[in-house]
């Protein structure tokens, strides 16, 4: 059986990566000059915590994180499974090759730690990803992980 990872993302994002024709490394990690920027992906089947955005409301000035419900009604929540390929880093290999300060790793893991998420889970790629290894799109419909058919998000 094939070993797979998993790259979650929103409706809007899965639209843009349909279009490039790629998974690929994080535009946020390039802009803010990130020494090696990564694509993340995670072993968990179920929802990656670190991949909920967070929120800051105007109202009381306070900053959290979106809970999983939350995101998947206002964003949508996508799991896209590719197989896992030997030049993918676990965490800890990522942290030997990544070129980041250890104060940096140290706080993703912490905050990650503290989402409920677990970095023996976290994967990255160097590289972008075509979409042609994509083995699975599903999107969350409120109860359980529901396939989508990418011909029907491309009309």
């Amino acid at each position: 059986m094939t070993q797979v990872l998993y790259h979650y993302t929103t409706f809007g994002y899965l639209e843009e990566i349909i279009e490039s024709k790629y998974l690929k490394v994080s535009p946020w990690e390039k802009k803010n000059n990130i020494e090696r920027p990564a694509l993340w992906l995670t072993k968990n089947p179920n929802w990656e915590n670190s991949a909920t955005k967070g929120y800051f409301d105007k109202t009381t000035g306070e900053s959290r994180y979106l809970t999983f419900e939350e995101q998947s009604y206002s964003f949508g929540c996508v799991r896209i499974t590719i197989p896992h390929n030997v030049s993918f880093c676990n965490w800890d290999e990522y942290k030997l090759c990544s070129k980041e300060p250890i104060n940096l790793t140290r706080e993703l893991e912490k905050i990650g730690l503290q989402q409920g998420s677990n970095p023996e889970d976290w994967y990255v790629s160097f590289e972008d990803v075509p979409i042609t290894e994509i083995i699975a799109v599903d999107f969350w419909n409120g109860v359980e992980w529901e396939d989508v058919l990418v011909e029907k998000i491309e009309n």
